[in-house]
């Protein structure tokens, strides 16, 4: 019996959907997603799940009163392609078989199926619902036990977007000449797809060896180095968080290099290393070129305050070519005077002029590169390096937040509202300044560039949708080098 109950026809079209798939992510991944609480989710609770993360009302019971209601559920992806907007559910069974298993005929005998293309043998069917279904309102439990799943497919695709969008659930069979009418109409009225291939299982291992065939053909000096940035499509405006700032306007991210003693900091090591090993500047302008550029009025703020403190001359010419309105000439918080910290407001002074008219004819409609080459002078545009393609950044408000990320800031300010628990995790200390730049973007429907990996984990772990993109940090050095080059040279440098 277990010779002819086998998953190993299912996973050779796994894997050779995985080869054949556009930009493939994942493999049989699971994503979790919760069903609404009745107690805090009342509203919710009533109808079917429909994996509604923008509903305001968080569930902020203990998790082991979660757990007994069973609001954890989770789906096993076979193949997730399209940089993660397609989940791909894979079927190898004959056509009476399908018939079997979506549409229940009576007159198909387990005795008939074709047993060797059955699908994987995991216990719960793929979902967090050991294939009975407990956690679906009543309405569902008439249906067949594919199609309850499909739909469990569809409420995980909603909780875990990206970019802002769900992803697109296929159902794709292997094997079938064509997918019968009625089984395509039940699977599509669940917003699922359909997608047949025939795939004979004979004809498998030919199919390996022409992919692996064409992949020895591939060029040996392609790397993560000179390739393109390929990365899902994002939305027509993208919000930039202040570490993405900082990062554009960094030393490191222009010149790759830093001095051994500012490199000797843990935290300037790593940058340095991931820098030297994946240059950050030419594909995040690349996607940035793009794009509508916008930040929030918070962010752009605080942001100020960390150029004023720690930003280098070439740092801060750099900012003011690109938001000249942002900093007044020789406008410093830092401690240095102008023999440790030579300060040039001339230089400042044009770099805002110029700016300006590159900002005015970018308005205009000119290209940036175009208005860049026409009207900056070239020391201007070699400090500016790929930054020469962005369009102006356009500075937002940033108080008309999501009302789930306004509530998330509530349910985690320090006070008797904080919350224990928020959709059965301990919360993080979410603050103000997070809220409003992945809120605001929230709100905008749009997506957040940021390098703070951290501010969006404490998000997506509480079960909340955050549309962002997330790059390597890099820290402004210049001024940093600039000091350790002047202890040096003054004979400290020992200490």
């Amino acid at each position: 019996m277990s010779a002819r109950f086998t998953n190993v026809p299912h996973l050779e079209v796994v894997v050779l959907t995985l080869c054949t798939a556009r930009h493939p992510v994942a493999v049989m991944k699971t994503f979790a997603y919760s069903l609404p609480c009745p107690t805090c989710q009342p509203h919710l609770s009533t109808a079917a799940p429909s994996g509604d993360t923008d509903a305001v009302a968080m569930c902020t019971c203990p998790p082991a009163i979660r757990k007994n209601l069973e609001l954890e559920q989770s789906v096993k992806v076979d193949v997730v392609a399209n940089h993660g907007t397609t989940w791909i559910r894979l079927r190898a069974a004959s056509a009476r078989a399908v018939e079997r298993e979506f549409l229940d005929d009576p007159n198909y005998s387990e005795s008939e199926s074709d047993s060797d293309w059955n699908e994987s043998d995991d216990d719960d069917d793929g979902t967090g619902l050991n294939g009975n279904g407990r956690g679906t309102p009543d309405l569902y439990t008439l249906e067949p036990a594919s199609i309850r799943t499909l739909r469990q497919f569809v409420t995980a695709a909603a909780a875990n977007p990206i970019h802002g969008s769900a992803p697109s659930v296929v159902m794709h069979f292997t094997g079938l000449d064509e997918l019968d009418a009625r089984v395509d109409r039940l699977i599509r009225s669940t917003g699922v797809l359909t997608h047949v291939s025939l795939v004979q299982h004979a004809s498998v291992a030919a199919q390996f060896a022409a992919i692996l065939t064409a992949l020895d053909t591939l060029p040996r000096h392609l790397n993560a180095g000179s390739h393109p940035l390929i990365v899902p499509p994002l939305t027509s405006t993208v919000n930039l968080d202040g570490s993405t700032l900082i990062a554009l306007a960094s030393q490191l991210s222009h010149t790759h290099t830093m001095p051994e003693s500012v490199s000797a900091q843990p935290i300037f090591a790593a940058q340095l290393e991931s820098e030297r090993a994946t240059h950050l500047l030419v594909p995040l302008t690349s996607l940035l070129a793009r794009h509508r550029l916008v930040a929030t009025r918070q962010a752009l703020a605080h942001f100020q305050t960390i150029m004023k403190s720690v930003a280098g001359p070439t740092e801060r010419i750099r900012v003011l070519l690109l938001l000249p309105e942002l900093f007044e000439p020789g406008d410093f918080n830092h401690l240095h005077d102008g023999t440790d910290f030579p300060i040039d407001t001339n230089a400042e002074q044009s770099a805002i002029d110029q700016g300006k008219q590159w900002r005015a004819a970018i308005a205009d409609g000119e290209s940036p590169a175009a208005a860049a080459a026409r009207l900056l002078l070239p020391r201007h545009r070699t400090i500016l390096g790929p930054l020469q393609r962005l369009r102006s950044i356009e500075s937002i408000d940033g108080d008309d937040i999501s009302p789930v990320y306004a509530e998330l800031e509530r349910l985690t300010t320090e006070g008797p509202g904080r919350a224990k628990h928020i959709n059965g995790r301990r919360p993080g200390k979410f603050k103000w300044s997070h809220a409003t730049v992945l809120g605001t973007a929230h709100m905008l429907g749009c997506v957040t560039i940021t390098a703070n990996l951290a501010m969006v984990r404490s998000v997506q772990e509480l079960g909340i949708a955050c549309a962002a993109w997330v790059h390597q940090p890099r820290s402004l050095t210049e001024q940093k080098s600039m000091l350790a080059a002047a202890l040096i040279s003054n004979g400290q440098g020992g200490r």
